[in-house]
């Protein structure tokens, strides 16, 4: 099985799912009813980064679509068409 590197948003967002769950299990962060599930933040953080190394292109649909819409001179609906020759 060839692995790859996960691509940067999913990472991103693995990385903020994990230091979540790490600081409401230290105390240092409140999250009203999430507090108890510290530990299941964490397993999917690493489990999030786990699925991004086995499949290549891993990445969250709507993390792809804000990335898309926010490059410059594009819009979401240009970016899935081609001109016309």
């Amino acid at each position: 099985m060839k692995m790859s590197a996960p691509r940067f948003m999913t990472w991103v967002l693995a990385a903020i799912l994990g230091g979540a769950g790490v600081l409401m299990h230290l105390g240092l962060l409140h999250l009203g009813s999430l507090n108890r599930d510290a530990f299941w933040l964490v397993t999917a953080a690493f489990g999030l980064l786990f699925l991004a190394a086995i499949f290549r292109n891993l990445q969250p649909a709507a993390l792809r679509a804000a990335v898309i819409s926010l490059r410059p001179g594009r819009s979401s609906s240009a970016a899935r068409t081609r001109p016309c020759r």
